[in-house]
């Protein structure tokens, strides 16, 4: 079995960078695990935040239903298990205009959801 030497990795506190994860005004830093909208802070339940974090870590590609429940609820999936969708549907609210949902998560039918790139 090979081994591999890593002498160019930085592992100081400035390589953490790559927890911060941004698109358009939202920036979402796990290692803080804070999110921050249009220059706000937005308050995210635990479940919330995994629902963002996995959608914003496969921006531009749908997510599945099944996946969302395995990752954020952390149990196994059940064609009847609709929580996952009020979950989302409350991340829409939180992440959108007041009186308006979010336009950053997509219902995409049969599917999943899909975090959408802006412009």
């Amino acid at each position: 079995m090979a081994s591999v030497a890593v002498s160019n990795v930085d592992w100081s506190p400035a390589s953490e960078q790559s927890s911060l994860i941004r698109f358009g005004d939202l920036e979402l830093d796990a290692a803080t695990r804070t999110v921050h909208n249009a220059g706000r802070s937005t308050r995210l339940t635990t479940i919330e935040f995994a629902i963002l974090q996995l959608l914003l870590s496969r921006a531009g590609s749908v997510v599945s239903r099944e996946e969302l429940v395995r990752v954020a609820l952390q149990r196994s999936f059940s064609p009847f298990e609709r929580s996952i969708d009020m979950h989302v549907s409350n991340l829409r609210k939180k992440l959108g205009v007041p009186g308006r949902s979010s336009g950053y998560i997509k219902t995409v039918r049969g599917a999943g959801y899909i975090f959408r790139v802006p412009d």
